[in-house]
């Protein structure tokens, strides 16, 4: 991928390559250049002046300590690595994009200045919904949020995940059921995206998640809508299951997502209902998003 013009020649033999100025060759070489022009650096000073020993470690480290050329140096990096991210959200509108290589030992020090760089160039700019976070334990084994899908609508019958409900406020898109797997987990409520199930104030709403296959699934994550004072919330809500288990789960008035894990189970759908709304004024809660985690069944 092409990030700049006419810029640095690439093995591949073309000009500007992402490689050039995103990879961790690229971070040491821009940092050795630099350090070269400035010895007057704390860079230059950890490594006694032997530019070799300059490795991606010695480059954060001397950036968390202050050191203007290396922050300068990491600052670049990450504003060109950005800008491939950023090409990628755009076209691909992937699920997830997994960062590997030494440098994601930075962990939140590099998601979070990633971060800044990837919301300026994404579609949307501030209004959108990318999101860094590092990958647990799970994502590398191939845990994931088995109910996602950005794609589901109304119509579509036989693609899934496929969410539906027997109730949407008014009937409109921004309170459709399928908004709550879309992945979008900002919870406030308006125009995209910041849309939600609405359950237009009915007490028995329910809403369902069909995965269309028999999944294994252990852990469900809810967020719930929470702009107060405009929003209420629920105390409880209980799930069924297509294994005709039910499970229910406590929750609290919180912009925090709420957790629950349990033992694992088979399951082709569930089904989350009777959810009981607190005492206060508002008449609504609603849901922002929903995540079902676990694994695909080996057929």
């Amino acid at each position: 991928m092409v990030i700049e013009r006419n810029g640095k020649q690439c093995t591949c033999g073309r000009k500007g390559c992402l490689e050039m100025y995103a990879s961790a060759t690229a971070l040491m070489n821009q940092a050795c250049e630099l350090t070269e022009k400035n010895p007057n650096t704390l860079l230059y000073k950890m490594t006694g002046g032997i530019l070799s020993d300059i490795d991606g470690k010695t480059i954060f480290e001397a950036a968390k300590k202050g050191d203007v050329s290396a922050n300068e140096v990491v600052d670049r990096y990450l504003a060109d690595l950005g800008i491939g991210i950023a090409n990628i959200i755009n076209i691909f509108r992937p699920e997830i994009i997994i960062l590997g290589g030494r440098v994601t030992a930075q962990k939140k020090y590099l998601t979070d200045q990633l971060q800044k760089h990837v919301d300026k160039m994404c579609f949307g700019g501030v209004h959108g919904e990318i999101y860094a976070r590092l990958a647990r334990e799970y994502d590398v084994a191939g845990y994931r949020n088995l109910a996602l899908n950005v794609y589901d609508q109304h119509q579509i019958k036989d693609g899934y995940p496929h969410a539906a409900a027997n109730v949407e406020t008014r009937g409109e898109t921004v309170f459709a059921a399928q908004n709550a797997i879309d992945g979008v987990v900002v919870n406030c409520h308006g125009e995209w995206p910041y849309q939600s199930w609405g359950i237009d104030r009915k007490e028995d709403a329910k809403i369902k998640i069909e995965f269309g296959r028999l999944v294994e699934i252990d852990r469900i994550v809810l967020y719930t809508r929470a702009d107060f004072p405009h929003d209420n919330w629920w105390k409880s809500v209980n799930f069924t299951f297509s294994d005709e288990s039910e499970l229910e789960m406590e929750l609290e008035k919180s912009a925090l997502p709420h957790e629950i894990e349990f033992p694992a189970k088979r399951v082709s759908w569930l089904e989350m209902n009777h959810m009981v709304k607190s005492e206060e004024l508002s008449p609504f809660p609603a849901l922002t998003q929903i995540e079902v985690s676990g694994r695909e069944i080996k057929q």
